[in-house]
């Protein structure tokens, strides 16, 4: 029997490499552009359109020559005009430009550096500011003989300057990886002006009355619209209030931004009737919504708890802080 072989592919014909043509160039269908293989490289690497380039060589064809001084013509030519900017809906046009330098740099800076340098986080609650608002009505009808209108404000730092005695931690700060648990109770109070915020300090608010924290600190906001302050009214201070009361209800919660170098900073919201539970029955009463902002490398949680716990008693209590 035959063996079985295996089929053998026949051989490709072998043909002879056709000799290189000259370059063109496809213009979608359109006639062909004629153009040598080193102008085609020199124009690629030069990013130049051959499409509107005209050739000098034979036939029309483009050369060497005639890329080179489209190089040269594309290095010479004026740069285009900017377009002006389109006025649509998507853009922003800016109505006021404000330079931010003066007292609003010194604001920026200050803000961000507080974040930056402190692990702040906010306790948020509200009080019941029933006996704090019969108290001042009780101030108020006296304005004639004690000499002032006594605020909101006053009360508040006076309040909050008696229970720093009692959380000295609060009233602390740090200064060269030391915390410094201040002597004095210097309370600060961030005051709105025109162009910025500023924060005049009332100096040893523990062992002033409502009175004297009154006056002083309607001379302070006087001269800060005025711009009178003394480097001396504006520094030293070791605890800062800000009370946005006069803006109304619609303040409510906020977190305040600590006032470096201190640790603790109280924001307070507008009195409102709002209705609560007392010994079972629903009733109205004032209350005010506060912010305490603190340091946590300073002031742990149960110390923020117990200084909250201590001024919410006192101001719902006020017969504590004038005994």
């Amino acid at each position: 029997a035959a063996k079985a072989t295996e089929p053998v592919a026949a051989e490709a014909p072998k043909t002879e490499a056709a000799p290189p043509k000259e370059a063109a160039a496809a213009t979608g269908g359109q006639e062909r552009i004629r153009i040598s293989p080193v102008a085609r490289k020199l124009a690629e690497e030069n990013a130049i359109d051959i499409t509107q380039v005209a050739g000098t060589g034979p036939n029309g064809r483009i050369v060497r020559e005639d890329i080179e001084k489209a190089i040269a013509d594309k290095k010479t030519a004026p740069a285009p005009a900017a377009a002006a900017p389109a006025e649509t809906t998507g853009e922003r046009r800016a109505k006021q430009t404000i330079p931010l330098t003066g007292m609003r740099g010194t604001i920026a800076e200050r803000m961000h550096q507080s974040l930056a340098v402190s692990a702040q986080l906010t306790a948020m609650g509200e009080i019941d500011m029933s006996e704090i608002v019969s108290l001042r009505n009780n101030l108020t009808a006296q304005e004639n003989t004690i000499g002032t209108r006594v605020t909101y404000t006053d009360i508040l730092v006076f309040a909050i300057a008696r229970v720093l005695r009692d959380h000295p931690k609060v009233n602390a700060s740090i200064v060269d990886k030391e915390i410094k648990v201040w002597e004095d109770i210097n309370v600060g109070v961030a005051t709105a002006l025109e162009n910025g915020l500023i924060v005049p300090v009332v100096k040893n608010a523990n062992q002033k009355s409502i009175v004297d924290i009154s006056k002083e600190i309607k001379l302070l906001v006087e001269k800060a619209k005025e711009n009178k302050l003394s480097a001396d009214e504006i520094t030293g201070g070791t605890f800062t209030l800000t009370n946005l009361g006069a803006l109304g209800s619609g303040w409510t919660f906020e977190t305040a931004i600590i006032n470096q170098p201190e640790s603790a900073i109280l924001r307070v919201g507008a009195i409102t009737d709002r209705a609560v539970v007392r010994e079972g029955q629903i009733v109205a009463r004032p209350i005010m919504t506060y912010s305490l902002t603190y340091d946590h490398r300073v002031i742990d949680g149960a110390v923020a708890a117990s200084f909250i716990s201590s001024l919410v008693s006192a101001l719902e209590n006020p017969t504590l802080l004038l005994a």
